[in-house]
């Protein structure tokens, strides 16, 4: 018997060449990059960017064949920012290309929090009973007051937290032409109350007792305040989420998200579609919240990322909207 199989010997490297990118990035901040890609042998599942050697950011098709594009982010949690594209093709050559982008280093402030027994015999003790009505109740009877609180700012933020990445790690479309988008401002007229990246310590009888950073921006208007959506956008989460509360996730595109939590109503249930303008719910105190607000994060493929950039449209014009429309110039000059 004989059988005959075609094989391509493949020993070139994917040629990467960066087209566009966000001037600068900020520690806890976004970016936006546009590249190339030349191999006739890869597939786009395997062209990533890499930041610090832990996080993956996919990549997708953009505008025309051989280009690709992602939003990035700087993790707020990280001090140093390095960033990689990596393309690897059929046969495992792998390629990859430094992003030199200007790094701006953040300083966030610290907060130190002395717990009162009110807060701890209230708030605490009822947001513990009520996550853990279906576990042991013995158990968590046996908690000491300051045990329960540890459990709610660690075990349940962290349980929390892998919710929202899990609905919010994913880019939806496979290619993108272009990306507009109106700044975020869900409540017209607010206070911030709690600013993004402040790292937080509590303290309970002069004893430091546990730590965590908070990923969003507080909003404080009227009680009940009405929630506007700001741009179309699909509802991919809607429900109870712990610390978070009653809680909605928008998806903008290009592997971004918007987070609303502490709501007292919500009007949408996932797999909805919102226009600009439409009231899909209203501010609370539901989750770990002691007043009537809102809490409002920014997310990128499971990065929370600072919202201050994203309430401003010239922000978003220069680091986003122009980093797309000129690639699309050197797309098409080069094309010519």
């Amino acid at each position: 018997a004989k059988k005959e199989v075609p094989l391509v010997f493949d020993n070139t490297f994917p040629v990467v060449k960066i087209i566009s990118k966000s001037p600068s990035i900020r520690r806890g901040g976004s970016g936006a990059i546009v590249f190339s890609v030349k191999d006739e042998h890869i597939d786009s599942e395997n062209i990533t960017i890499e930041i610090n050697k832990k996080t993956t950011f996919k990549a997708i098709k953009f505008y025309k064949d051989n280009y690709y594009t992602s939003l990035i982010a700087w993790d707020v949690r990280d001090k140093n920012f390095k960033a990689i594209i990596k393309a690897k093709d059929r046969a495992g050559n792998i390629k990859e290309l430094s992003i030199n982008i200007r790094k701006r280093f953040q300083n966030y402030k610290k907060s130190k929090i002395t717990l009162k027994k009110k807060f701890l015999n209230g708030k605490i003790s009822n947001l513990h009973s009520m996550l853990n009505a279906k576990t042991d109740n013995n158990q968590s009877i046996k908690l000491s007051k300051v045990e329960k609180f540890i459990n709610i700012n660690e075990t349940q933020r962290n349980k929390d937290a892998g919710l929202v990445s899990k609905y919010t790690k994913e880019v939806k479309e496979e290619k993108i032409d272009d990306f507009s988008l109106t700044y975020f401002r869900p409540i017209r007229r607010y206070a911030t109350v709690g600013s993004f990246g402040i790292f937080r310590e509590f303290y309970y009888a002069g004893l430091k007792v546990s730590t965590s950073y908070h990923l969003g921006l507080d909003m404080a208007s009227i009680r009940h305040d009405r929630i506007k959506s700001d741009n179309k956008s699909e509802v991919v989460f809607s429900d109870e989420n712990g610390i978070y509360g009653n809680s909605v996730i928008f998806y903008h595109k290009l592997g971004l998200y918007t987070l609303y939590g502490h709501c007292s109503d919500v009007f949408v249930s996932a797999g909805d579609n919102v226009k600009k303008g439409d009231i899909f719910a209203e501010t609370g105190s539901s989750g770990l919240a002691m007043g009537d607000h809102l809490h409002f994060s920014v997310i990128i493929q499971g990065v929370f990322v600072r919202p201050n950039e994203w309430i401003s449209q010239n922000w978003i014009n220069e680091n986003i909207s122009e980093v797309l429309s000129n690639a699309r110039y050197m797309i098409d000059k080069n094309s010519q």
